[in-house]
């Protein structure tokens, strides 16, 4: 399903939520200080629930990804912001390219429904990609 949003920004967004398994608040805050080189690929430090810090390693190819988006924003600047009005991305932004993404997915409507009321990014996914894995056994077993 990622792999079918064709703006690499909000494709880069769906990645990291679900790699890092990171919840739409948490991915929604991120500052470009909270992503740190490594020697293969990067890491992000998350600021979640109950003031817990955790430092996620990220695969090189996302990290490549996130760190070409970067251009000259600085350090205090969010990782994703809003197009129109400059900030970060507000959570409902967040849950519509979800949405959207998925929906190229033919026969996903239902389950985008009812995965958009997770707050876990990587639940939201989740619930989609089991979805897409009924469908194709549905449709399998029609062929």
């Amino acid at each position: 399903m990622i792999g079918l949003e064709p703006n690499g920004r909000k494709r880069a967004l769906l990645k990291l939520l679900y790699v890092a398994e990171l919840r739409v608040s948490e991915v929604k805050q991120l500052q470009w200080f909270s992503l740190q080189p490594r020697d293969v690929g990067g890491q992000v430090l998350v600021y979640g629930k109950g003031g817990k810090t955790r430092a996620i390693k990220l695969p090189a190819s996302l990290w490549q990804k996130l760190q070409s988006m970067r251009g000259d924003a600085a350090i205090g600047e969010p990782v994703f912001t809003s197009r129109k009005k400059k900030g970060p991305l507000k959570e409902m932004q967040v849950n519509r390219i979800v949405k959207a993404t998925a929906k190229r997915v033919p026969g996903l409507e239902e389950a985008i429904a009812l995965a958009l009321y997770h707050r876990t990014g990587s639940a939201m996914l989740m619930r989609v990609m089991q979805a897409i894995t009924a469908l194709r056994f549905t449709w399998s077993k029609k062929l």
